[in-house]
This record gives structure tokens, sequence and C-alpha cells, in this order.
């Protein structure tokens, strides 16, 4: 019931941020940015887009590589893509539930274990942006509320790295104490956590995280190029930090209304007209929903796993 809601909840939230999207857009200046521009880069923003789905695919392969010895870029890739095929298209981030299955079956492999490196891999990805939001906020003046959630973020991103570790040092000693509904979570967590085994690990892990979100951003930049603008690769960067932080907002699958809502409040913090920023938010969404979507579904389909397993 409860999953129920929210997901309405998400679904009303996305219809309400697209009609304030396309509230006032000049339709003529729309048509005239998608007629004039150059597809031939949008075609390299795909390539790039999909490209960064290899440093996806090898960190979870980093991660994973001391309890499933047999992960490989060439095995885990199809798992990765369906689940974010289904991310795209299912509720609630279900897509991370069938990238766990997938790859348990692709590698014979406890599922409840690949799902707790999941969890793990989406904290390093908070770590990660917060610490690009750091370096970014020295180098471009936010607005203060951006200012003020970074510095939110970053206090309790230190806080929850501590309790975590602690949990994952002191489990056996820390286990009474969490609460019995999230002690299931807690402990799937901690043997997640246990699948790093060195700071090298981490570092590792961290590095190739970087990798991750420099793609992301540039991705934002070709298609922002496509249309022409001058936009620098520190744009991109910003438009990619405030489209991370707004999709935290529960949204319909694939994140529509939020992504376009962050996408276009970036763009147009630059000075892009109303129309064009609407016109490159539409597209850059189109070309991180559609390419991966496809692929995940042909590896989805092919793997014969049914979503009801998951």
């Amino acid at each position: 019931m409860k999953k129920r809601v929210i997901n309405i909840l998400g679904i009303i939230i996305s219809l309400a941020l697209l009609y304030f999207l396309f509230r006032g857009v000049d339709w003529h200046e729309l048509w005239a940015a998608f007629k004039n521009a150059r597809y031939s880069i949008v075609i390299i923003a795909i390539l790039v887009n999909l490209f960064g789905f290899y440093f996806r695919t090898l960190r979870f392969c980093e991660i994973i590589r001391h309890i499933a010895p047999n992960a490989s870029v060439k095995r885990v890739f199809p798992s990765i893509a369906a689940g974010y095929a289904a991310n795209n298209l299912l509720p609630l981030r279900a897509g991370e539930f069938v990238r766990a299955y997938h790859a348990g079956k692709q590698l014979n492999h406890d599922k409840a274990a690949l799902f707790s490196c999941v969890v793990v891999e989406r904290i390093v990805d908070v770590a990660t942006l917060a610490v690009i939001l750091c370096v970014t906020m020295l180098f471009y003046k936010m607005e203060a509320w951006i200012g003020k959630v970074a510095v939110f973020l970053i206090i309790g991103l230190i806080f929850g790295i501590f309790i975590l570790y602690m949990i994952v040092r002191h489990w056996d000693k820390c286990e009474r104490f969490v609460p019995k509904v999230a002690r299931k979570f807690a402990r799937s967590l901690a043997d997640g956590f246990r699948a790093i085994k060195s700071a090298g690990q981490m570092l590792k892990v961290v590095g190739i995280s970087m990798i991750i979100w420099t793609v992301e951003a540039t991705t934002i930049f070709f298609v922002a190029m496509s249309f022409g603008l001058n936009y620098s690769i520190l744009g991109s960067v910003f438009v990619m930090l405030l489209i991370n932080l707004i999709i935290i907002i529960p949204a319909a699958p694939g994140n529509f209304g939020t992504l376009e809502t962050a996408a276009k409040a970036g763009f147009m913090a630059f000075a892009v007209p109303d129309g064009q920023a609407t016109a490159v938010t539409l597209l850059l969404h189109g070309v991180q929903f559609l390419p991966i979507t496809a692929v995940g579904l042909v590896f989805l389909i092919g793997s014969g796993v049914k979503l009801n397993d998951c």
C-alpha cells in the first residue's frame, strides 16, 4: 500500500512538473531549436553516454570481485543495462533489484549479496557527487540555496559514512541497537561493504566513479553543443549536479518531470532562452533514456528473466 501511494505521488509530481515545464513555452522557438540542431553531434552524445556504461560495469565488477570472482565486464554488462532499463520503465527504482537478480543468474551467485553491493555503489555515487559539488563551488558561484543544500549534504554524508563504517566494523555489537524493521537492510549493507576488502579497492571504485560522472557531464556538454550553445564543461557539471540533486524527489519511472525541471533550470542559469533550454533538456533526456533502455530490454528479454521473479 505504501509503495503504491509513493508511486502515485511520484506520477502526480511528474505531471505537475511537466505542466510547469511547458507552460508559457514559445512553441515556435522550441521547434526552431530542434530544427536547427546538429544531430551528428547528438550521435556523439549518445555514443559517449553508452560508453559511460562500460565504466559503470567496470565499477560494479570491482565492487563484487571478492564475492563473485567470475565477474567480468562481458558477463556483467547485460545486468547493468537490464537494471537501468527497468529503472526507466518501472516505479520505485525497481531496476536495482532487477540488476541484482539478473547478475545473480548470470554469475550463479547469491542475489541478496549482489543487491547489497548495488546499495554500496549508490552510496559511493552520492559521496563522489558531494566531492564534485565541493570542487565546483570553488570555481562557480552558485545560488545561495544550492550552497546550503551542499553543506547539509556534505555534513550528512560524513556522519552517515562514519555510522556505516562503525556498523560494518562492529556489526556483531551494533546489531542489537539497530531497529528490527531496519535490521535486515543494515545486515545486507554491512555484507556489501565487507565486499570491499582494502583501501586500494575503495580508491579504485571512487576513481572509476569520477570517470563515470565526467562522462555524464561530457554527454550534457555535447547535447548542448548540438544546439550551438556556447557552454562550458563546468556548466555541464553544474547541470549534472542539479539533475542528480533533484531526481531524489519521487517521480514517475524514468525521472520524467524532475530531470527536465533540473536540467532546464541549469541551462537557464547560463542565460539560455526558455524555448531553447526546453529543447536541450528534452533531447538530453532522450539521449540518456532511449538507447540504454532499448539495449537493456534486449538483454532482459533475451535472458528469460521475469520481472515477477525479481
